[in-house]
């Protein structure tokens, strides 16, 4: 008996183990793959990738599993691994929308637009209701300048994502993009009837401003700053818009005295950067956008992308390259509409001589503002040395 307690002690750990092992590698639950899901859709992805790692075992078969792992994967940037799982799972099932609309993805990153375009047409033909497919190709064809098929792709996407405001905002960009100001403004009506926020106010200004509708752009701009809570008065408002028209020096008295009664409104000091930023006050600009960036989470990320950038400007002058690089990729990550991000991380390119990729980002900057001189002018000068 005193030799046989050991082999049973040692039988029932191996028990134990084996029976955590099975129970880890079950396959996960409906619950749990929408947990995974939803992580990866808000990205979340540290968040997402401790949930696969913890609840998933990788030798599980299981096409569910594949699929978010896949998506995991390519918002993660790891584009082969992802690229791979679609294949995966379209041998199995060639059909797969979710798989095909992801190669799609990947394919485009790759620069095959053609490929990238079939296969979200594969998707749309596999489930018309998979909106993610149709708010992708939207925005392939965006890209393209087919803006026609572009917008049928976002009012399909509209009619299928249950979370339309992403999709009403690309929308209105491209219809700004293609230069029909008025119809954006339709679009930033039918977004704010759907969900009155400050977001498609602030959409509905930008495009009642471009389409010279300056009253009601004001109006709109007012509203916005109400619903969202950033306790700017008029004042801020005007001083907005005379920064716009070249009056800097007004519109700086107008947000000192702004700051003086609101000095705890980061947003303000995001504005009066970029006035103080437009009067070649370099240091107080920077300690301004530092400021306002220490309590970033209380400013939305559209917001802040341009400021980023200006911020990033100061930095690449002052020869911190690298940290003119994060602020750019940062601003570009915030909102990939704003050219100024993609001008800036073009110049950092310019100046080490990496030609191809200044053409691409310069290029993109100006695919975003075409009417923008200095990034016409740069472009070409990056084009002929690239030569």
């Amino acid at each position: 008996m005193r030799f046989l307690r050991p082999a049973l002690a040692i039988f029932s750990a191996l028990l134990a183990f084996t029976t955590a092992f099975t129970a880890w590698a079950r396959e996960p639950s409906p619950e749990e793959i929408g947990e995974l899901e939803a992580l990866i859709d808000d990205g979340n992805l540290e968040a997402a990738a401790e949930l696969r790692a913890g609840f998933f075992f990788d030798d599980i078969d299981s096409p569910a599993v594949d699929a978010q792992t896949m998506r995991l994967q390519y918002y993660k940037q790891d584009y082969d691994a992802a690229f791979s799982i679609a294949e995966k799972l379209l041998a199995a099932n060639p059909r797969h929308a979710m798989a095909l609309n992801t190669r799609g993805l990947v394919k485009s990153q790759r620069g095959d637009s053609a490929g990238a375009l079939a296969d979200f047409d594969a998707a749309i033909a596999a489930d018309a209701g998979y909106g993610k497919a149709h708010f992708n190709r939207a925005g392939l064809l965006c890209a393209q300048q087919q803006y026609a098929a572009a917008d049928a792709s976002y009012v399909a996407a509209i009619e299928t994502i249950p979370d339309k405001g992403g999709v009403y905002q690309a929308r209105i960009s491209c219809l700004i993009t293609a230069e029909q100001a008025t119809a954006a403004i339709g679009v930033a009506t039918d977004w704010y009837q759907w969900f009155p926020n400050w977001d498609a106010l602030r959409y509905r200004s930008e495009a009642r401003r471009i389409a010279g509708d300056r009253d009601g752009a004001y109006a709109d701009r007012l509203r916005s700053y109400a619903m969202y809570g950033s306790r700017n008065d008029e004042n801020s408002v005007v001083a907005r818009n005379m920064l716009d028209e070249g009056e800097a020096d007004m519109a700086l008295e107008l947000l000192n005295a702004q700051i003086a009664k609101h000095p705890d409104n980061q947003y303000l000091y995001l504005e009066r950067g970029e006035i103080l930023d437009a009067l070649y006050r370099d240091h107080e600009a920077l300690a301004d956008f530092n400021r306002a960036f220490t309590k970033v989470d209380n400013v939305t990320q559209p917001m802040r992308s341009r400021s980023m950038a200006l911020r990033g400007f100061i930095k690449l002058k002052r020869g911190d390259k690298a940290g003119a690089t994060a602020d750019f990729d940062r601003a570009i990550a915030y909102d990939a509409t704003d050219p100024v991000g993609w001008f800036g991380r073009g110049s950092v390119a310019l100046e080490a001589r990496d030609y191809d990729a200044a053409i691409a980002a310069i290029g993109k900057a100006v695919e975003i503002l075409p009417g923008n001189v200095l990034y016409s002018t740069m472009l070409g000068a990056a084009q002929k040395k690239g030569r």
